[in-house]
C-alpha cells in the first residue's frame, strides 16, 4: 500500500548521501528500485482526515493506514512502533519477517 507522499519521502531518504553510500546504489538503481515498489503496489488516495502522528511529518502515513482496514506499518521507527495508531498495526521488518516467513 503506498502513497504519492510516502513515495516521495522514500525518493528523499534514498538519495541521501549517507544512505546512498551505506546501500552502495547508484541513482539509476535507486529509481529502478522505486519503480519496481510502484508497479508491485497499490497506490491509495490518503484519507483526508487529521490524524496526529508521533512525528508532524508523518502524518501522511495514519492517512494511509486509515484509509485500508487492517494494515500493517513495517517500519524501523521506534517511536511509531511505540505509538501506533488504534485503526492499524506497526511493526519492525524483524517481526514482518518472523510473522509472514518470508526469508
Amino acid at each position: 500500500l503506498l502513497s504519492l507522499e510516502l513515495l516521495n519521502e522514500y525518493h528523499r531518504v534514498l538519495l541521501r548521501g549517507k544512505i546512498q553510500q551505506r546501500h552502495g546504489l547508484t541513482t539509476d538503481e535507486i529509481l529502478n528500485i522505486l519503480a519496481d515498489i510502484t508497479e508491485n503496489g497499490i497506490i491509495q488516495s490518503l484519507t483526508n482526515v487529521l490524524l496526529q502522528a508521533p512525528h508532524k511529518n508523518d502524518s501522511h502515513l495514519w492517512q494511509l493506514l486509515f484509509s485500508r482496514p487492517n494494515t500493517v506499518l513495517v517500519t524501523g521507527d521506534h517511536l511509531l512502533i511505540k505509538n501506533p495508531p488504534k485503526f492499524a498495526t506497526v511493526i519492525l521488518p524483524k517481526d514482518f519477517v518472523t510473522v509472514t516467513g518470508l526469508l
